[in-house]
Formats: C-alpha cells, sequence, structure tokens
C-alpha cells in the first residue's frame, strides 16, 4: 500500500518543494526547446520583389492565355413584357487575352462565339432565337468581339474598348471589367486571371429589334471567365 506523507523531501518545505519542481521543469524545457531546429514565422502573403517578379506586375507573367472551358459563362438578361427578366447564355465560346503584365493596358482580347450555342433552356425558343428573326445562324454563325483600348480605371478594374460584330454589323462596345484574382491556379499549377466583365447594349443597333420595346431593348451582358496560361 501505498503511505501519503505531509513532507515528501527531508527538510525541504512544501513551498520550496514546489518552486523547485517549477524551476526544473523550465529547465528541462528551455534545453529540449534547444535542441530543435527553429524557424522564423512565415508572412502569410509574401509579395515577391521587383527583381525577381520581372514582368510580373499582375502577378503572373505576359503571354497568351485563354478560357477555361469549365469555368466561363456569357449571358445576358433583358425585360419580358415587363414581367419577367430572362436569363440567355451561349454554351461554346472561346477568349484569347494576349497580356502585358507591366502595361495591362497595352493587352488585348479576342472573344469567338459560336452563335447557335444559345441556350434559354427552352428548346422552342431556341429555334426561334437562332432564326432569321434573331441571331440567323444559318448566315451568321459567329459573334465576335476585339478590343481596341484598354483603359485602366484602377488596380483591378478597366474599360475594356472594342469592335462587336453580330449579325453582319460591327458597332464599338466598352465593357467594364474587373480582375478578380491574378496568381498560379492551386489545382492546375499554372499561371491563371479570373475576370468579370458586363456591358449595356441596345440589341436594335445589331439588326435584332424584334418586338421592341415590349421585350426591351437593352440587354444587360455579363461575361465570367478564368482564363489559365497557354502552355
Amino acid at each position: 500500500m501505498f503511505t501519503r506523507h505531509s513532507n515528501p523531501v527531508p527538510g525541504a518545505s512544501p513551498r520550496r518543494l514546489a518552486i523547485s519542481l517549477v524551476a526544473g521543469l523550465y529547465i528541462s524545457g528551455v534545453l529540449a526547446l534547444g535542441t530543435l531546429p527553429l524557424r522564423a514565422a512565415e508572412p502569410s502573403n509574401v509579395m515577391p520583389d521587383k527583381a525577381a517578379a520581372g514582368d510580373q506586375a499582375l502577378g503572373v507573367p505576359s503571354g497568351t492565355y485563354g478560357l477555361d472551358k469549365t469555368h466561363g459563362y456569357i449571358t445576358f438578361g433583358y425585360s419580358h413584357l415587363g414581367f419577367s427578366n430572362p436569363e440567355v447564355g451561349f454554351n461554346d465560346f472561346d477568349v484569347a487575352l494576349t497580356l502585358d503584365a507591366q502595361a495591362p493596358q497595352n493587352s488585348t482580347f479576342d472573344v469567338v462565339i459560336q452563335a447557335a450555342s444559345i441556350d434559354s433552356r427552352v428548346a422552342k425558343f431556341d429555334e426561334h432565337l437562332i432564326g432569321p428573326d434573331y441571331f440567323d445562324v444559318a448566315t451568321h454563325k459567329t459573334i465576335r468581339f476585339v478590343s481596341s483600348a484598354i483603359q485602366m480605371t484602377s488596380a483591378n478594374t478597366a474599360d475594356i474598348t472594342g469592335t462587336l460584330t453580330l449579325k453582319g454589323q460591327s458597332h464599338p462596345v466598352t465593357l467594364s471589367a474587373v480582375l478578380n484574382k491574378a496568381g498560379i491556379h492551386p489545382l492546375a499549377r499554372v499561371p491563371a486571371l479570373g475576370v468579370s466583365a458586363s456591358a449595356t447594349l441596345k440589341r436594335s443597333q445589331w439588326g435584332l429589334d424584334k418586338y421592341v420595346p415590349m421585350v426591351s431593348d437593352e440587354v444587360e451582358v455579363r461575361i465570367e471567365i478564368e482564363l489559365p496560361k497557354a502552355k
């Protein structure tokens, strides 16, 4: 059996014993830590210096970037008789970005949409949209936007002006764009950019004036794209 002693160490008071134990633990801890390699805490967001970054002012290098087709969306919305605001999109399109990372205003965008890929989620309406009343895809297979100027409005926003060719007519359009993120894609392991853009168009300007004004002339275009660097 174990017996309890009020003074386990001969000649030592409980207070002195407690102090000795604390001191011993502290010294043991210091000695143990001394055997471990110590590393300075790493900052959570390390910015490369200018020499290392080179032309990567945006966090990615200059070059050609293409569309990640699993993360690309072009849609447009309009007012239908004032009762609803349908959203229609395209399922097949490509984007080519030639990026000047040091001077983003010198970059260029080229967007090509396959008009027949229009998708309203209503098959009968899709047949109407691809016909001569609207996109007339038998004659005009593609819709194309080619940028002509980029004006930076802040560190991550820009106005992208270019020419939109639709149903055989070409007119200027300005997209309000936001650079959501630029950096190494954590899954693809390549430089990538994410861009959101929007514009308000009048469809009648391109000969798509069927049912105006019952169906709104103004169309809100929205673009959401991820652009990995071409290998």
